[in-house]
């Protein structure tokens, strides 16, 4: 079936038709892995990438499809049959093709013309744009599977500055994650790698640190999904401590309540978004870091929230859900003391966030946390929660 189907789309340029290239990805998402090997999946590979290759910003005057929509389609297919086929001949060359449409950087002067023209063309897009999106999805993917372009790149990326592209400030972290990421965990990853690795993390965590609370969301969502990715404990270890936890841990939950969103003051759904990201990410490295190491970083918020006020009060409020029920199995006596603090913010008593601006997202968040604690309480302490 594959060959026939190979022989019906491979065009005399071994190329796909723009027809093909949704159809191809859908048939090798229905294949059962390792059914067909490189050999079999190169010339689709060349073919793939060549389309890429024919694809330009500017449409032909003859060309029916929107050549972002194409383009998106094509690097598509291009991740797919690089993942299935890392060993082939053609798959280096997809992760160079891809990462150089973003940071060019480029290995091959094949495709030098190529990628300039779309780095052109994406530098003033967004990072929420569908190609760059593509792009920087298929390049995090592609990654583990090629450690020597993971090499290269990382020094690509110690390069950039923040303001370099539109899309690079919010996008930057995922790709810093996902190169460090790749480099710790290859299996002939050496100690030169391993140090690489943690000056990427660092970088990305200087990043996170300049941003506002809409760049932590990306950031941290871009940090729990390449821990989402990770294997053992390591890796969670070297975030932790790039991002200086467990002292920091406040930082997470900076600007929820009080940082612009689009302009305005955030509303409470787009409050109730950036602490979600927070929480995932607390949930995801609690899983990952050593016990002991865990606790650390829940008992550290615990404090911060029972002693502290005003808006850093209620913004690491939203973070207690990410670490429940889980912290209350060994520091129930930390997590009844946050009681106080959280009912205050609850019932709008606080007097330093009465007039705050901040204050309607920090009544919900707090509302969600006394939820959280009292779900999480024993059975055999609800009557002391209840009287606090």
């Amino acid at each position: 079936v594959w060959s026939a189907v190979m022989a019906a789309f491979l065009e005399a340029s071994s190329g796909f038709n723009a027809d093909a290239l949704t159809f191809m990805e859908d048939m090798l998402q229905l294949r059962p892995e390792g059914v067909l090997s490189s050999k079999q999946l190169q010339p689709a590979l060349s073919g793939a990438l060549a389309t890429l290759r024919s694809l330009t910003p500017r449409p032909e005057p003859a060309a029916e499809v929107e050549p972002g929509k194409s383009l998106v389609a094509a690097v598509g297919l291009v991740k797919r049959l690089a993942l299935a086929a890392p060993q082939a001949p053609s798959a280096a060359e997809a992760l160079d093709a891809l990462q150089s449409a973003l940071l060019g950087g480029t290995s091959s002067s094949a495709w030098a013309v190529w990628a300039q023209q779309w780095q052109k063309e994406l530098s003033s897009k967004t990072y929420s744009n569908e190609c760059v999106s593509a792009l920087v999805t298929a390049v995090c993917d592609l990654l583990p599977s090629q450690l020597e372009r993971a090499r290269s790149m990382a020094q690509l990326l110690l390069q950039f500055s923040v303001p370099s592209t539109q899309w690079l400030p919010l996008t930057l972290p995922r790709l810093l994650a996902f190169n460090a990421l790749s480099l710790s965990e290859a299996t002939s990853a050496t100690s030169q790698d391993t140090e690489l690795s943690n000056v990427l993390l660092k970088r990305s965590a200087d990043v996170f640190q300049s941003q506002d609370a809409n760049g932590h969301k990306e950031s941290v969502l871009a940090f729990t999904d390449a821990l989402d990715r990770s294997s053992g404990t390591s890796f969670a270890v070297a975030t932790a401590k790039a991002l200086g936890l467990p002292s920091s841990v406040p930082q997470l939950a900076h600007g929820f309540t009080t940082d612009l969103y689009e302009g305005s003051l955030p509303s409470v759904e787009a409050i109730l978004q950036r602490a979600e990201a927070a929480r995932r990410f607390l949930r995801t490295l609690m899983r990952h870091l050593p016990a002991d190491q865990a606790k650390a970083v829940q008992r550290r918020l615990l404090e911060f929230v029972a002693l502290n006020s005003r808006e850093p009060l209620a913004n690491c409020i939203g973070l207690l859900p990410g670490i429940l029920p889980d912290a209350c199995v060994h520091s129930w006596t930390f997590c009844r003391k946050t009681m106080p603090a959280v009912c205050r913010c609850a019932s709008g008593a606080d007097p330093d966030l009465a007039n705050s601006p901040g204050a309607p997202g920090a009544e919900t968040l707090a509302l969600e946390a006394l939820e959280a604690l009292v779900e999480s309480c024993p059975k055999e302490e609800v009557s002391i929660l209840l009287e606090n």
